[in-house]
């Protein structure tokens, strides 16, 4: 994969000589994509933490229109990236922290269980 298709560096900088705001969001879009996420274009409510992107049963959704920032929709896929893939399917919108186990825990035991069974 070329080093090219991450978008890093000062404002302003993360643009090829040329490339639009449209030109980045395909190129994360792509990443997004080749690393094995779900990402789609569809409408997104206006009360999204951030505007334009959403996480919808664990699909990056993604409002070109109202999109601001591009580098968005990389936050929330790390939210998804994560996150298991057989538990993705649950996360969407407002994602609480008793849904998301901190980065790097190891997941709990259910009550009662002091060894694996």
């Amino acid at each position: 994969m070329p080093a090219d298709i991450i978008v890093g560096g000062a404002v302003g900088e993360q643009q090829r000589a040329g490339e639009g705001q449209a030109g980045v969001t395909d190129r994360i879009v792509a990443f997004l994509r080749g690393i094995g996420l779900v990402v789609t274009e569809g409408r997104v409510p206006d009360d999204c933490f951030l505007s334009g992107v959403r996480i919808h049963r664990g699909t990056l959704v993604f409002d070109r229109q109202r999109l601001q920032w591009p580098g968005d929709l990389l936050h929330e896929a790390g939210h998804i990236a994560l996150t298991p893939a057989a538990l993705r399917a649950a996360l969407s919108d407002a994602l609480d922290a008793q849904h998301e186990p901190a980065h790097g825990a190891k997941p709990k035991r259910p009550p009662g269980r002091t060894r694996p069974a």
